[in-house]
């Protein structure tokens, strides 16, 4: 059976791992409460006019506050990173730093990103993992046929098994204080990881098929025709996770950054990080200012595809959850309209003011899309920030055109639906209004006043008349 080969020497480094969380309007009141509660800025020495993170926030939304602000850091407590304002607390072991910041589009969706540097345990796991030896793997499945995979897959499946452990790992993290709008999502929040190579180069003539096996057993082989490359992080390739349907490629919602350590080091002189060569840890600050703006793109597309999926759900359930009128449907029915639809309309607006230019000049990124070193047949470069704008204004408008028809159905239905209950409620009252007067009525003629009853009285009554 056929092994995963890593060529002899190649090892690679994780440095640290980007998280990104949104709050739509209906989520705020839980950010105020989380920001509240995680007191990421008890330590604070840079907040302005004295205000906690919640009141700073509160004000962005307002559109009288920050496009970008620095929530807090947290450290382990015996860390040895000079960071003087930190919140002291036990990370988990692969994590030894965790610097948190917010981000404001418009007046109404915040986003969190959460920046995890990697302890020397998380550092070399994904490596210990990648260049161990597999054995063939036996799924035993009832009386289906059990399901076997060679050597070959059995090392794939471990491999992003481990990366996709690390990013859950932080997920969970920031879920549980911070948790928003796509933890909830099938999802969960999309994840940029940093992984340097001690050989392999992405940016060098023919690397990339040579290692496509290795690379596709980390999740990092990306395409056959281009590769994602910014100006901003010169050396660095953005890799996608690829979704082929194998079984054994468990990988989802995530993203690499890509370098070789030596030409990483030759193609950037950052003062004040140090000397060269720089480690793992080290690159991930120094592409930390290029992540995260590319990080929110791809969140605002999540955001805008999961809205599109919760639509289709609803609108296939729509005759099992709204086909009958009751108290239950129709809370069912205001949550949805709270919760989807007026965040639809303000979010789409205020989303989409990650592509203007006064976006671009504070904290822009370019991403282009560029052939692979060495293709005779290179593929025309194309700009990939602007081919999410499209696919982000695009799915907005038909959301929002979607949404509209829909809830105009669904609250004529719940009208209609209110109507004829409350006809069959008056029905309902007039038949046990008439059952009471015959029930009233029968008592009166039974009944016995003396020597005489009121029936026997009636009829004397109606004969002297």
């Amino acid at each position: 059976m056929e092994n995963l080969i890593v060529p002899k020497g190649e090892e690679v480094t994780q440095g640290g791992i980007w998280i990104v969380e949104l709050f739509p309007p209906s989520h705020f009141a839980a950010l105020r409460r989380s920001l509240d509660r995680n007191g990421w800025d008890a330590e604070n020495l840079f907040h302005r006019e004295d205000k906690s993170n919640a009141q700073l926030v509160a004000q962005a939304r307002h559109g009288r506050g920050f496009m970008w602000s620095r929530l807090g850091t947290v450290t382990n407590p015996n860390t040895a990173y000079p960071v003087f304002d930190a919140k002291r607390e036990v990370l988990p072991r692969e994590f030894t730093f965790v610097e948190l910041s917010a981000v404001q589009m418009g007046h109404s969706l915040t986003a969190v990103i959460a920046f995890m540097r990697l302890s020397e345990v998380g550092q070399r796991s994904l490596n210990e993992v990648w260049k161990a030896q597999h054995e063939p793997r036996f799924e035993w499945r009832g009386l289906r046929m059990p399901r076997t995979e060679g050597r070959l897959f059995a090392a794939i499946r471990a491999t992003q098994t481990e990366r996709q452990r690390i990013h859950d790992v932080g997920r969970k993290w920031l879920q549980e204080r911070c948790g928003g709008f796509l933890a909830a999502s099938q999802s969960r929040q999309p994840v940029i990881d940093l992984n340097v190579f001690a050989e392999y180069d992405p940016l060098a003539n023919g690397e990339t098929r040579r290692l496509a096996d290795p690379l596709r057993a980390l999740g990092l082989e990306g395409t056959f025709l281009w590769q994602y490359v910014s100006p901003q992080m010169p050396g660095v390739v953005l890799v996608p996770t690829l979704v082929r349907g194998a079984n054994a490629e468990v990988l989802t919602n995530c993203w690499g950054a890509v370098c070789s350590h030596e030409r990483f080091n030759e193609q950037n002189d950052r003062p004040g990080y140090g000397a060269r060569p720089f480690g793992a840890t080290t690159i991930a600050a120094i592409v930390d200012d290029a992540v995260r703006p590319f990080l929110l793109h791809l969140a605002v597309l999540q955001y805008v595809e999961e809205l599109r999926s919760r639509l289709a759900e609803g609108r296939d359930a729509a005759n099992s959850k709204h086909g009958r009128f009751s108290q239950r449907g129709v809370r069912q029915l205001r949550s949805e309209l709270l919760s989807t639809s007026l965040d639809l309309h303000v979010v789409a607006r205020d989303a989409m003011s990650l592509w203007e230019e006064r976006w671009r000049r504070f904290s822009g990124v370019e991403v282009h899309g560029v052939a692979l070193p060495g293709e005779p047949h290179p593929p025309e470069e194309f700009d990939f920030i602007e081919d999410l704008r499209r696919a982000c204004r695009d799915n907005f408008k038909k959301l929002i055109k979607e949404d509209s028809a829909y809830r105009e159905v669904l609250t004529t239905v719940t009208s209609l639906g209110a109507s004829a209950e409350s006809s069959r409620l008056g029905r309902l009252a007039l038949v046990v209004a008439a059952g009471s007067l015959l029930v009233a009525v029968a008592t009166m003629l039974v009944a016995n006043t003396g020597d005489h009853t009121l029936w026997g009285d009636l009829v004397a009554w109606i004969k002297g008349r």
